[in-house]
């Protein structure tokens, strides 16, 4: 499934966001070590492109409502992916044309 590809995209982007936020949890969480997502992590940090789609990510309404969400950055800093795919909110980014824009350049 299209969506499901997208996820680890959307994980490692918002691993980034809080790490660079300093809200991340210890580098212990089991996604944010991930060797998936930090490889992730490097490869849109690599490339101006994918750079500047996840700055129009970043400040897109929803991703605000999903990043200021307390239960959501627990999962995040939990590692919790099935309590953010559960979430509504963060499947319907899913869908976002701006995710899978990075996913298209992710996967070149």
């Amino acid at each position: 499934m299209k969506k499901l590809r997208c996820i680890p995209v959307l994980l490692a982007f918002i691993f980034y966001l809080t790490a660079a936020a300093g809200m991340a949890a210890d580098s212990g969480s089991s996604q944010a070590g991930a060797p998936q997502v930090r490889e992730l992590q490097q490869k849109m940090l690599d490339d101006e492109g994918i750079l500047m789609l996840i700055m129009a990510l970043r400040d897109d309404p929803e991703m605000q409502s999903l990043l200021q969400d307390p239960a959501v950055m627990a999962a995040v800093n939990a590692g919790d992916v099935s309590v953010l795919t559960s979430d509504p909110r963060f499947i319907k980014l899913l869908d976002n044309p701006i995710v899978h824009e990075i996913q298209r350049k992710v996967d070149r």
